[in-house]
């Protein structure tokens, strides 16, 4: 998959998270692309059969994307080798490790956070 069409996947997944819906043009703002691209990158992604557009029963001009099913699979089936051997490398630690580590992750994650809300105002996921 492209990045940017990554990109745009993981910007509806967090959506969808957050238990709401984006439009094209939100999805076009936080990902950083022109209106075309961000067209062009739902054209690729419909097609692939990851992403559907759904019109809303009331306005039918109002257009809101959605993960597949397909799109869910694939990404379990791409990041199974990869948790599979997470899972290995952490069985038998001792708890008080894993806190450390997630200690460390978690300052790591807000430090990076904090740097690029500074670096460029809102934090936006990379094209």
């Amino acid at each position: 998959m492209h990045p940017t069409d990554a990109a745009a996947v993981v910007a509806i997944l967090d959506t969808e998270r957050g238990g709401g819906s984006i439009t094209p043009a939100r999805l076009a703002e936080r990902i950083g692309l022109s209106a075309n691209a961000t067209s062009a990158a739902l054209n690729r992604l419909e097609g692939a059969g990851h992403v559907v557009r759904t019109r809303d029963h009331q306005d039918r001009r109002l257009v809101s994307l959605h993960t597949t099913a397909k799109v869910h699979a694939d990404a379990a089936a791409f990041f199974a080798p990869t948790a599979s051997a997470v899972d290995t490398a952490l069985t038998g630690r001792p708890p008080r490790q894993l806190e450390s580590l997630t200690q460390l992750l978690t300052d790591l994650i807000d430090a990076l956070g904090a740097g690029l809300r500074g670096a460029g105002g809102a934090t936006r996921t990379p094209t």
